[in-house]
């Protein structure tokens, strides 16, 4: 049987460091790769072209399509497709969509 979406796709999630008055010192942020579910990539073979939300066209690399309840992820964030303990893709996102029946991300 076929999966929809057989692959996990992460975000890498930088929290910023904090000042502790009462000790006046400075905490570093945490940074670390985040699940946030399940979806599928596809190659851009093609040489396919996106307008990215300032107007600039992009040749993107790949489409990844996840569920339409799929977290909000910002342009400019880095994610990576894992099948498994095997990283299939890792790119900075161009451009995220939310549709109707799911959510599509060029990178």
């Amino acid at each position: 049987m076929v999966k929809q979406y057989p692959y996990i796709l992460k975000v890498y999630q930088e929290l910023e460091g904090t000042f502790d008055q009462a000790t006046a010192e400075f905490e570093q942020g945490k940074a670390e790769w985040v699940n946030v579910g399940y979806c599928r990539d596809e190659i851009n073979g093609r040489g396919g072209k996106i307008t990215k939300t300032d107007g600039e066209a992009y040749t993107y690399s790949a489409v990844i399509y996840a569920s339409k309840h799929c977290p909000k992820i910002k342009q400019g964030a880095k994610i990576q497709v894992w099948n498994g303990s095997e990283m299939r893709l890792e790119a900075i996102v161009q451009r995220f969509s939310q549709e109707q029946l799911h959510t599509r991300i060029w990178v």
